[in-house]
Protein backbone atom coordinates (compact mmCIF):
# COMPACT_ATOMS: atom_id res chain seq x y z
CA UNK A 1 0.00 0.00 0.00
CA UNK A 2 1.33 3.04 -0.78
CA UNK A 3 1.53 5.85 1.44
CA UNK A 4 -0.24 9.14 0.14
CA UNK A 5 2.17 11.87 1.85
CA UNK A 6 5.09 9.99 1.02
CA UNK A 7 5.08 7.13 -1.33
CA UNK A 8 6.40 4.77 0.64
CA UNK A 9 5.39 1.21 -0.10
CA UNK A 10 3.91 -0.45 3.01
CA UNK A 11 2.75 -3.83 3.73
CA UNK A 12 -1.24 -4.30 2.89
CA UNK A 13 -2.40 -4.54 6.69
CA UNK A 14 -1.19 -0.94 8.19
CA UNK A 15 -2.99 1.64 9.60
CA UNK A 16 -0.18 4.05 9.61
CA UNK A 17 2.79 4.20 7.08
CA UNK A 18 6.14 2.71 8.54
CA UNK A 19 8.14 5.29 6.90
CA UNK A 20 6.30 8.62 7.90
CA UNK A 21 3.57 7.48 10.26
CA UNK A 22 0.73 8.80 8.41
CA UNK A 23 -2.47 7.44 8.69
CA UNK A 24 -2.99 5.33 5.88
CA UNK A 25 -7.06 4.39 6.26
CA UNK A 26 -10.48 6.04 6.94
CA UNK A 27 -11.81 6.75 10.27
CA UNK A 28 -15.70 5.68 11.20
CA UNK A 29 -17.98 9.06 11.22
CA UNK A 30 -19.92 6.68 14.12
CA UNK A 31 -17.36 5.92 16.38
CA UNK A 32 -14.24 7.48 15.41
CA UNK A 33 -12.49 3.94 15.19
CA UNK A 34 -9.59 3.81 12.11
CA UNK A 35 -10.36 0.92 9.62
CA UNK A 36 -7.93 -0.17 7.04
CA UNK A 37 -8.51 1.61 3.21
CA UNK A 38 -10.03 -1.51 1.70
CA UNK A 39 -12.67 -1.87 4.54
CA UNK A 40 -16.36 -1.17 3.52
CA UNK A 41 -17.08 -1.33 7.11
CA UNK A 42 -16.48 -0.37 10.31
CA UNK A 43 -13.99 -3.05 12.31
CA UNK A 44 -15.68 -1.87 15.80
CA UNK A 45 -18.66 -0.75 14.95
CA UNK A 46 -20.00 -2.44 11.58
CA UNK A 47 -21.03 1.51 10.48
CA UNK A 48 -21.25 1.37 6.38
CA UNK A 49 -18.02 3.49 5.99
CA UNK A 50 -18.02 5.71 2.77
CA UNK A 51 -15.75 8.61 1.21
CA UNK A 52 -17.87 10.97 3.13
CA UNK A 53 -16.18 9.50 6.22
CA UNK A 54 -13.45 12.25 7.25
CA UNK A 55 -9.88 11.62 6.48
CA UNK A 56 -6.89 10.75 8.85
CA UNK A 57 -6.35 13.08 11.69
CA UNK A 58 -3.12 14.36 10.62
CA UNK A 59 -4.85 15.22 7.63
CA UNK A 60 -6.05 18.49 9.61
CA UNK A 61 -2.69 19.14 10.80
CA UNK A 62 -1.12 19.58 7.60
CA UNK A 63 0.39 23.11 6.94
CA UNK A 64 -1.85 25.01 4.35
CA UNK A 65 -1.55 25.78 0.79
CA UNK A 66 -1.65 29.45 -0.45
CA UNK A 67 -4.74 28.30 -2.52
CA UNK A 68 -6.80 26.62 0.09
CA UNK A 69 -9.98 29.08 1.54
CA UNK A 70 -9.09 29.14 4.82
CA UNK A 71 -12.56 29.85 5.98
CA UNK A 72 -13.78 26.49 4.04
CA UNK A 73 -11.42 24.45 6.30
CA UNK A 74 -12.83 22.64 10.15
CA UNK A 75 -12.45 24.99 12.95
CA UNK A 76 -10.19 22.76 14.83
CA UNK A 77 -7.62 23.41 11.75
CA UNK A 78 -7.89 27.17 12.48
CA UNK A 79 -6.76 26.75 15.75
CA UNK A 80 -8.44 25.47 19.25
CA UNK A 81 -7.67 25.80 22.34
CA UNK A 82 -7.29 21.63 23.92
CA UNK A 83 -5.80 19.71 26.79
CA UNK A 84 -3.96 17.46 25.18
CA UNK A 85 -1.61 14.11 26.57
CA UNK A 86 1.72 13.60 24.61
CA UNK A 87 3.81 10.48 24.88
CA UNK A 88 7.52 10.48 23.30
CA UNK A 89 9.04 6.92 23.63
CA UNK A 90 12.46 6.54 22.15
CA UNK A 91 14.48 3.42 21.65
CA UNK A 92 17.20 1.75 24.13
CA UNK A 93 19.68 0.49 22.23
CA UNK A 94 19.62 1.88 19.34
CA UNK A 95 23.19 3.09 18.56
CA UNK A 96 24.35 -0.72 19.07
CA UNK A 97 21.81 -1.54 16.76
CA UNK A 98 23.15 0.85 14.00
CA UNK A 99 26.68 -0.38 14.78
CA UNK A 100 25.99 -3.89 14.02
CA UNK A 101 23.34 -3.89 11.24
CA UNK A 102 23.35 -2.89 7.68
CA UNK A 103 20.87 0.05 7.23
CA UNK A 104 18.56 -1.87 5.35
CA UNK A 105 17.96 -4.39 8.24
CA UNK A 106 18.40 -1.54 10.53
CA UNK A 107 15.63 0.21 8.65
CA UNK A 108 12.98 -3.15 8.99
CA UNK A 109 13.52 -3.33 12.09
CA UNK A 110 12.69 -0.24 13.29
CA UNK A 111 9.78 -0.29 10.68
CA UNK A 112 8.43 -3.29 12.44
CA UNK A 113 9.02 -1.48 15.91
CA UNK A 114 7.32 1.47 14.57
CA UNK A 115 4.28 -0.37 13.68
CA UNK A 116 3.97 -1.98 16.74
CA UNK A 117 3.67 1.35 18.33
CA UNK A 118 1.45 2.80 15.56
CA UNK A 119 -1.00 0.16 16.66
CA UNK A 120 -0.68 0.47 20.38
CA UNK A 121 -1.86 3.90 20.07
CA UNK A 122 -4.31 3.96 17.78
CA UNK A 123 -6.15 1.00 19.76
CA UNK A 124 -6.42 3.71 22.63
CA UNK A 125 -7.70 6.27 20.08
CA UNK A 126 -4.28 8.67 19.80
CA UNK A 127 -2.69 9.54 16.39
CA UNK A 128 1.22 9.53 15.93
CA UNK A 129 2.17 13.03 15.21
CA UNK A 130 5.32 12.21 13.72
CA UNK A 131 8.31 9.45 13.66
CA UNK A 132 12.41 10.87 14.31
CA UNK A 133 14.88 8.49 14.13
CA UNK A 134 14.37 6.27 17.26
CA UNK A 135 11.90 8.26 18.51
CA UNK A 136 7.96 8.78 18.48
CA UNK A 137 5.46 11.38 19.33
CA UNK A 138 2.14 10.46 19.72
CA UNK A 139 -0.92 12.60 20.58
CA UNK A 140 -4.08 11.70 22.75
CA UNK A 141 -7.07 14.56 22.79
CA UNK A 142 -6.15 16.55 19.87
CA UNK A 143 -8.28 15.34 17.18
CA UNK A 144 -11.04 13.37 19.42
CA UNK A 145 -10.88 14.45 23.52
CA UNK A 146 -11.91 12.03 25.79
CA UNK A 147 -11.76 12.71 30.06
CA UNK A 148 -9.25 9.67 30.00
CA UNK A 149 -6.67 10.62 27.75
CA UNK A 150 -3.84 10.92 30.01
CA UNK A 151 -4.43 7.68 31.57
CA UNK A 152 -4.90 6.32 27.91
CA UNK A 153 -1.25 7.39 26.79
CA UNK A 154 0.15 5.77 30.16
CA UNK A 155 -1.65 2.68 29.22
CA UNK A 156 -0.47 2.78 25.72
CA UNK A 157 3.35 3.21 26.71
CA UNK A 158 2.79 0.15 29.26
CA UNK A 159 1.31 -1.53 26.39
CA UNK A 160 4.04 -0.11 23.97
CA UNK A 161 6.89 -1.07 26.17
CA UNK A 162 5.77 -4.82 26.91
CA UNK A 163 5.28 -5.49 23.22
CA UNK A 164 8.95 -4.06 22.41
CA UNK A 165 10.64 -5.99 25.09
CA UNK A 166 8.87 -9.60 23.49
CA UNK A 167 10.04 -8.10 20.22
CA UNK A 168 13.26 -8.02 21.85
CA UNK A 169 14.04 -11.35 21.90
CA UNK A 170 14.59 -11.89 18.58
CA UNK A 171 17.88 -9.56 18.53
CA UNK A 172 19.18 -9.70 21.65
CA UNK A 173 21.87 -12.10 20.67
CA UNK A 174 22.61 -10.14 17.63
CA UNK A 175 23.24 -6.96 18.98
CA UNK A 176 24.56 -7.79 22.42
CA UNK A 177 21.96 -5.81 23.91
CA UNK A 178 17.97 -6.09 24.85
CA UNK A 179 15.53 -3.23 22.60
CA UNK A 180 13.56 -1.38 25.13
CA UNK A 181 11.55 1.71 25.06
CA UNK A 182 12.14 4.87 27.56
CA UNK A 183 8.73 6.82 27.58
CA UNK A 184 7.96 10.20 28.65
CA UNK A 185 4.01 12.21 28.79
CA UNK A 186 2.68 14.86 29.43
CA UNK A 187 -0.43 16.63 29.95
CA UNK A 188 -1.59 20.41 29.03
CA UNK A 189 -2.67 23.07 27.23
CA UNK A 190 -1.90 23.60 23.42
CA UNK A 191 -3.83 25.41 20.29
CA UNK A 192 -4.19 22.83 17.79
CA UNK A 193 -3.92 23.83 14.18
CA UNK A 194 -2.00 25.45 11.46
CA UNK A 195 0.67 28.41 11.93
CA UNK A 196 1.01 30.90 9.15
CA UNK A 197 4.75 32.57 8.08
Amino acid sequence: MKCPRCAHLNPTAVKFCNECGQMMGFVCSSCDTVNLPESKFCSQCGNLLSQTDRPAADELLKPLRPDVDKSALPQAAVGERKHVTVLFSDMSGYTALTQRFDPEEVRDITARVFHEISTVVAKYEGFIEKFAGDAVMAVFGAVRAHEDDAIRSIIAAREIHERIDAFSLKYEKQIGQILSMHSGINTGLVVTGNVDF
